[in-house]
């Protein structure tokens, strides 16, 4: 027979070993998604029915900052903390051993803004600070749901409760 060995037929060694290397690319890309799946799958099958426990979850961004905690307090409370790029608490919820849940929402410079609270009777309680950390206002309902307001100027705002 006629062999048609004409150079415009005829792939070059550069366009045969480009294929070869596309081809190894995608070989590979398919070995390493297999493997990932293949061991997603071992890890679920391990863990299903598991709990997993820890004293403490930090959750960090590309730059190895903590932007959320689950964790004790140092008082044992429950909280999670979510921070801010710099690492500064912005709100944090937690529940005291006295069954108070807190919800605390603190500024860029890490003062305590806002708070809302339900006590151990499970009345609830809001309370507004300045700039400086001094409450401005509180608004609380009573056991008997009786609203009580108060608010204060910036020379009789007290600090901040021990929330």
């Amino acid at each position: 027979g006629i062999r048609m060995t004409s150079p415009d037929f005829a792939p070059t060694l550069e366009q045969r070993l480009e294929r070869i290397e596309r081809r190894s690319r995608r070989l590979t890309a398919l070995v390493g998604l297999l493997f990932l799946t293949t061991l997603a799958a071992l890890a679920w099958h391990a863990l299903a029915g598991q709990t997993l426990e820890a004293r403490r979850f930090v959750l960090r961004d590309a730059r190895g900052m903590a932007r959320a905690e689950l964790g004790p307090r140092e008082d044992g409370a429950p909280a999670l903390r979510l921070n801010n790029a710099a690492g500064r608490a912005r709100l944090m919820l937690f529940v005291r051993d006295d069954g108070t849940a807190t919800v605390r929402l603190s500024d860029a410079r890490g003062v305590h803004r806002a708070l809302l609270a339900l006590g151990t009777d499970g009345n609830p309680q809001l309370l507004l600070a300045g700039r400086d950390g001094k409450s401005r206002l509180a608004l609380e309902l009573s056991v008997d749901d009786v609203p009580h307001v108060e608010a204060r100027d910036a020379t009789l705002g007290s600090r901040w409760p021990a929330q």
